[in-house]
């Protein structure tokens, strides 16, 4: 732990990507059960550098995700405006909560300034 000093200046490396958004599709939501659950969340590098490596993204910064707003579909086709890090590796991670079985699907996504241009994920 580092217990900084008044009267010493101190230098970290912060990384701070470029955004760019993506429509990103959460369709087939139907219901059976109550409680049923679709959402995505994005995942990218961002922050402060630190030593190890976050196996999530291959990154030696922390992981920002697309926010406290999570995406979640509430009807059975929305479109969502996401947050990614422009020319770098991203992930995606779809959470299903369908017949009582919850399950975690991650994608990894390249972003560059032309692709992709939209994502769809099925309930």
């Amino acid at each position: 732990m580092i217990h900084p000093k008044r009267d010493t200046a101190y230098i970290e490396n912060i990384y701070i990507p470029k955004k760019r958004y993506i429509n990103v599709t959460l369709k087939g939501l139907n219901p059976q059960q109550s409680g049923s659950h679709f959402e995505a969340i994005s995942y990218f590098a961002w922050g402060a550098e630190y030593e190890g490596n976050n196996k999530l993204i291959d990154t030696n910064y922390g992981i920002y995700r697309s926010g406290t707003d999570r995406y979640v579909a509430k009807t059975e086709k929305q479109t969502f405006k996401m947050p990614f890090a422009l020319n770098e590796n991203n992930v995606v991670i779809i959470s299903k909560l369908k017949n009582g079985v919850a399950t975690r699907d991650t994608c990894k996504v390249y972003v560059t300034k032309d692709s992709p241009q939209r994502l769809t994920f099925e309930y």
